[in-house]
């Protein structure tokens, strides 16, 4: 019986959240929607604190979008505030977790993610223990999806319900590798301050507007307070904690024999902590990769099997370019 991994990078929210070419153009257009999810008319403001809040996220927005525009990417401009300025860097990440919030809230999921948990669910709230995830990315399409399979709004229940963990609290999962479980090797898009830890809303509503305010208010109410705060969000060079967490996940990982990757370059700031990642998995026989380049991932992955010895022979690779839902290969058994 097979263990299946499956690694997700930023393609596999493609559908909600751009990937990093497209989040200039997609943060212009995010700015520019934000008055109706404020029920603010921008020339006759219902109320003066509504219209304060909505230029004053607007004009952080627009930053980022400037700082998506000056730089090869999100990720270059944020390596060099961290060696060079640590007080922009951590506000970098601030404004990061404020845009992906807004963003998520403000689009439907990526509904491959429904059709994901509708495939391998036996049951109502049952979830496979043969299947490991583990994503680069800091959204919540994970959580989201799965709310419409468990009866709460509240995003919390179902990251404990998916066994969500990331570096920075992987000490407190025991027994985690026995079940169904998510690693999120850059954490969440979660902040923490002295009063306040999670998301920058709580729970789902119906009501968008509502949730877009909340997110508003939060992210303001932080600044202005000059709150200290610290986001769960990192970037692979600051984090010191894989070590401990892939030292837990050591005995899963060395079982997985087919990988599943979806919309993930191996790009070259998580270089380092990929190959500590591809090391653990002695027993890797098949890898699929889901891409609409796909030659490109493959030839970086010779790389990383050519700079280990753990291997006789290199995993089979195979190529999936549609990208209507998730691969599900054919050795995946969810019934085990």
């Amino acid at each position: 019986m097979a263990t299946v991994c499956y690694l997700l990078g930023a393609g596999a929210s493609a559908q909600c959240i751009p990937v990093v070419n497209g989040m200039a153009k997609d943060i212009q257009a995010l700015s520019k929607d934000l008055p109706i999810h404020f029920d603010v008319n921008l020339s006759q403001a219902s109320t003066k604190k509504k219209q304060e809040n909505l230029v004053f996220i607007r004009k952080s927005l627009l930053n980022l979008k400037q700082i998506c525009e000056s730089h090869y990417s999100i990720d270059t401009y944020a390596k060099k505030l961290y060696l060079t300025d640590k007080d922009h860097f951590h506000k970098l990440k601030l404004d990061l977790s404020m845009y992906f919030s807004l963003r998520q809230i403000m689009t439907p999921p990526d509904n491959r993610y429904d059709n994901f948990f509708s495939s391998i669910m036996t049951s109502a709230y049952t979830l496979p223990p043969r299947i490991n995830i583990i994503s680069w990315n800091y959204d919540f399409q994970l959580e989201r999806a799965f709310l419409e399979f468990k009866p709460t709004a509240d995003i919390h229940d179902c990251r404990s319900i998916l066994g969500v963990v990331s570096p920075q609290n992987c000490e407190s999962f025991v027994d985690y590798y026995s079940k169904f479980n998510v690693i999120k090797l850059n954490g969440s898009a979660l902040v923490k301050t002295k009063d306040f830890e999670g998301f920058l809303f709580r729970k789902f509503t119906k009501v968008k507007s509502k949730i877009v305010q909340e997110i508003a208010d939060n992210y303001i109410n932080i600044l202005a307070s000059k709150l200290d705060y610290e986001c769960e969000l990192k970037f692979a060079w600051e984090n010191e904690a894989y070590e401990p967490l892939f030292k837990l996940s050591e005995p899963s990982l060395s079982k997985i024999s087919v990988l599943v990757i979806i919309g993930y370059s191996f790009p070259f700031f998580n270089r380092e902590v990929d190959s500590m990642l591809l090391n653990k998995m002695k027993s890797l026989q098949k890898i699929y990769i889901q891409d609409p380049n796909p030659d490109g991932i493959k030839e970086t992955l010779g790389e990383f099997f050519d700079l280990t010895s753990r291997h006789k022979q290199s995993p089979e690779v195979i190529f999936k370019t549609n990208l209507n839902q998730f691969v599900f290969p054919k050795e995946l058994d969810i019934t085990s």
